[in-house]
């Protein structure tokens, strides 16, 4: 199921929501959500949330390139703002 959403990208009305995966020599190392207007933001505010990167990559940029994928997409869907979601353990 994942794979096939992630070959959708943004093609289809099932794909507001999006989970970019990073990468390293074939390994998952990293993930970020990105949300086009979810319900609970104002009109033109979009979402990012979920970021997660293996403790063996962290301080390697990772966090920082997902950061960038997932605002470059609600940027290029017009949002005007962005809404983060946190959580400190």
């Amino acid at each position: 199921e994942a794979l096939r959403r992630i070959a959708n990208g943004d093609a289809t009305c099932y794909s507001n929501r999006v989970l970019h995966l990073a990468f390293k020599d074939g390994e998952l190392v990293g993930c970020c959500s990105s949300t086009i207007q979810p319900p609970w933001t104002p009109c033109g505010v979009g979402h990012w949330g979920l970021l997660a990167v293996e403790p063996a990559h962290q301080r390697s940029g990772v966090a920082s390139a997902l950061v960038r994928a997932a605002e470059k997409r609600l940027t290029d869907a017009s949002c005007v703002a962005t809404q983060i979601e946190y959580h400190y353990n």
